[in-house]
């Protein structure tokens, strides 16, 4: 929790579910996709009853070729819960977190993260750079880049596409990357 700085004694290691689907090998594979779910969501809710067809994951998988991971974020599933955590706390510690894993497992190319709803607006919190800036919060440019380094594009279903902070539209690279992919994504 890096509300805290190292050494506090209430700064604590936070583990998130990070659910991978398993990819079957005859697929040929484009690439891979991290979903976020919104409010009051687990991220089941992308692969709600996948013996009866009803998952958006598993579309992705096996008409898209795309390699699915799911995040639980801070209390919800398996994933811990630090007391007086917030969106923010999501977009600081839990995103760059996971995007961190699957990019490391996975790598950036063709790699998306789409979020649904809260899932999405602490996404372009994240990838604008939200960071600690000793007891606020504050957008670090710096932060941003590192973070949208780590995947190729994303997308928001049911958020605010549009970023500003102080009255000034914020650039997401990833962002505007995402046009070129969206071949891999169904019409909207």
């Amino acid at each position: 929790d890096t509300r805290y700085p190292l050494g506090h004694k209430k700064r604590k290691s936070c583990d998130r579910e990070l659910i991978e689907i398993a990819y079957p090998a005859h697929l040929p594979r484009r690439g891979t996709v991290l979903l976020l779910s919104g409010f009051m969501e687990n991220a089941h809710a992308w692969d709600l009853a996948p013996g009866q067809g009803i998952s958006y994951a598993r579309w992705l998988m096996h008409s898209k070729g795309l390699k699915v991971y799911m995040l639980n974020i801070r209390g919800v599933g398996l994933s811990c819960y630090p007391s007086k955590s917030n969106l923010d706390d999501m977009a600081i510690d839990d995103l760059p977190a996971a995007m961190t894993a699957v990019s490391s497992r996975e790598g950036k190319e063709n790699f998306l993260v789409i979020g649904h709803s809260m899932g999405g607006i602490a996404l372009q919190a994240s990838l604008a750079g939200l960071d600690r800036c000793g007891d606020k919060n504050c957008f670090n440019p710096t932060t941003a880049q590192a973070r949208q380094n780590l995947i190729d594009g994303i997308a928001a279903e049911g958020a605010s596409v549009e970023f500003r902070v102080r009255g000034k539209e914020v650039s997401l690279k990833a962002s505007a990357q995402f046009e070129r992919m969206l071949k891999l994504m169904p019409s909207i």
